[in-house]
């Protein structure tokens, strides 16, 4: 009886929302692999800036905190 009374509209807001702080669990479980970990750097993945120290970690160039100089 009670499924009858859902209206489309509530049933799509569900399901996106399920959806959405699904990925964001996800996103915040994620962890970047140890080999292309920046030095001192974090294993979260909070971030693009952390992505992208671990990149230019891999690419073998010396890593800085950011700020700190270029």
């Amino acid at each position: 009886e009670a499924i009858r009374n859902v209206s489309l509209a509530s049933l799509r807001d569900f399901y996106r929302n399920e959806v959405l702080s699904e990925a964001r669990r996800a996103l915040a479980a994620y962890t970047v692999p140890d080999d292309i970990q920046p030095a001192g750097g974090t294993t979260k993945l909070t971030s693009f800036g952390h992505w992208a120290d671990a990149q230019s970690f891999r690419a073998g160039r010396h890593y800085f905190p950011r700020g700190y100089g270029d």
